[in-house]
């Protein structure tokens, strides 16, 4: 069955990947215009969190799009699912990953591998091709790293039949109190674990399952009525404070901010689900997959030391410039790329869209 999309959780998406990309610019922002150690500054010290919020949206959004697609499972069934998620991330990741290998190859490999730390090998990059070049312990640093968290979300979306198959069998009665347990008990044990050498594959391994439990709390319509606008603004403000001091807060913080937000109700559910929140929500992951590559290029084009004793004014236009060169590559991607690819891909095996992936 089709479902209709929920807005303001498309919308936060175009939050968490422009915290994502402030947290990449955060070494010229803080050294132009910020006191280090200040509140803006430790809330760009915190922008990693924003894959941690893709996460939990991730398994949320799943679970919604896909909980009645799985009543018996079936092979077919299970590569039609496995398909309709390539469709989703792997023409951008080959893009990216494609310009990515083309700008190396212009500028010259070694001289790259003086500044940047990392796995270039041909072996990394076969991984990073067929998205399991996370799935080792530790990880290293290779060719377009963001795609990690693909990498991670591929892994998620391997088991992601068994899973949602698994927790539909506690829907019901003193189970569904179990259930509510262990979402609290990822939800504040889970950012303990994640500094350890398999942080990476704990954030997704944790993180993804909160977001398919939030959805059957959310079909019960447990504590809806103590949410509300109210709560969805704390929680956002609190996360943005907390994230580059005390984190292991943050991840609560998002399980109650998306929680309030799918109340659909009051000003932040009102100004995420507008319109500029909803494109720039849709256009996140090509901009996410594509900032790193760009801001590459515009460090090697355009470098900001070269501007350090400039006025104030000078170095805000080329951050400004950084910041248009990585929203408009986005942008791009996802008209040119992204959405066409998917569409035909799709195509092939006349598979349908589903509003709210």
């Amino acid at each position: 069955m089709q479902k209709t999309e929920i807005k303001a959780l498309t919308g936060l998406r175009a939050f968490a990947s422009w915290w994502v990309v402030s947290y990449h610019l955060r070494g010229p922002i803080t050294d132009s215009f910020l006191t280090p150690g200040s509140r803006i500054a430790k809330a760009l010290d915190g922008g990693n969190y924003g894959v941690d919020l893709f996460f939990v949206l991730s398994g949320f959004v799943l679970a919604y799009s896909y909980y009645d697609a799985f009543p018996v499972f079936t092979l077919a069934k299970y590569l039609r699912f496995l398909w309709q998620r390539l469709t989703r991330i792997y023409p951008v990741h080959i893009f990216a990953l494609a310009v990515l290998a083309g700008l190396l190859a212009a500028n010259g490999f070694l001289g790259h591998r003086k500044t940047i730390t990392g796995d270039f090998s041909g072996k990394a990059l076969l991984l990073q091709i067929f998205l399991l070049q996370a799935w080792r312990v530790p990880y290293v640093y290779s060719w377009n790293n963001p795609a990690w968290s693909v990498s991670m979300e591929w892994l998620a979306y391997l088991g992601f039949p068994f899973l949602i198959r698994f927790l539909a069998k506690f829907d019901s009665g003193w189970s569904f109190t179990l259930l509510v347990a262990v979402l609290c008990v990822l939800t504040f044990g889970a950012p303990t674990l994640m500094e350890l050498p398999a942080g990476h594959i704990i954030r997704i391994l944790s993180e993804f399952p909160i977001g398919c439990l939030l959805y059957f709390v959310y079909t019960r319509g447990a504590g809806q009525s103590g949410l509300g606008n109210w709560a969805a603004i704390v929680s956002f403000l609190l996360a943005l404070a907390l994230a580059g001091t005390i984190r292991h807060f943050v991840l609560p913080l998002f399980v109650v901010l998306i929680y309030s937000l799918l109340l659909g109700r009051g000003v932040a559910t009102t100004i995420l689900g507008s319109k500029l929140c909803l494109y720039w929500g849709r256009v996140s992951y090509s901009m996410y997959m594509t900032h790193s590559v760009v801001l590459s290029a515009c460090y090697y084009l355009l470098p900001i030391d070269r501007f350090t004793n400039s006025a104030e004014f000078v170095k805000g236009l080329v951050i400004g410039a950084y910041v248009t060169a990585i929203g408009a590559s986005g942008a791009l991607t996802y008209h040119l790329v992204e959405e066409p690819c998917r569409l035909r891909m799709r195509m092939w095996f006349r598979i349908p869209i589903r509003s709210e992936e």
